[in-house]
């Protein structure tokens, strides 16, 4: 009897941890970041992600649909991914200068922190850039997972064609002229 006992409270305590486990993975992503949801338009749920800024705005990854993203995964505690941030500040300003001259939408780019708010928001007083900047937290390492960055490091960098697919990536630290070289069309 005491053992029968043991295996229905053990079979008990595996079925609790499953449902825990499954309402976790639901909820993932939701809260300040919002919630990645099925969409034939939107095949890897960028387009559903909210997440915060450093000075508290949310910023809803919705207004890019339609536009071709660079999203670089970043942290300020990360030497090469603030090493390549003025690089990739001086790719958003010649693109965007070329794409103003041609008569067509220039690439959004979204530096995504994997960081602490306050961290990223000090950071950024001593290191201004002018595309956006959003925090995800650690949650973004499974998005990264989820885009290809299969070695789950610091910093990558995906970028998505307007229609939502992805076009070009790279784990590790970017190299001056390597965007130009990408096929960002």
């Amino acid at each position: 009897m005491k053992r029968r006992a043991t295996t229905v409270g053990i079979v008990a305590a595996a079925a609790g941890a499953a449902g825990l486990g499954v309402a976790l993975w639901q909820a993932r992503g939701r809260g300040e970041r919002g919630a990645a949801t099925a969409d034939a338009t939107d095949p890897h749920g960028l387009y559903a992600l909210r997440f915060v800024q450093p000075g508290g705005a949310m910023l809803e990854l919705a207004q890019f649909r339609g536009r071709a993203l660079l999203l670089n995964f970043w942290a300020t505690w990360c030497p090469p991914c603030v090493r390549e941030m003025p690089m990739i500040e001086r790719f958003y300003q010649a693109q965007r200068a070329q794409a103003q001259a041609a008569g067509r939408p220039a690439w959004r780019i979204l530096g995504l922190a994997v960081d602490k708010r306050a961290a990223v928001a000090e950071y950024l007083a001593r290191q201004p850039v002018s595309y956006d900047i959003a925090v995800a937290g650690f949650d973004a390492m499974q998005w990264g997972r989820d885009w290809g960055n299969d070695k789950n490091g610091l910093p990558f960098t995906v970028a998505f064609a307007a229609d939502g697919r992805v076009l070009a990536r790279k784990s590790g630290e970017l190299v001056e002229g390597e965007l130009e070289r990408w096929p960002l069309a």
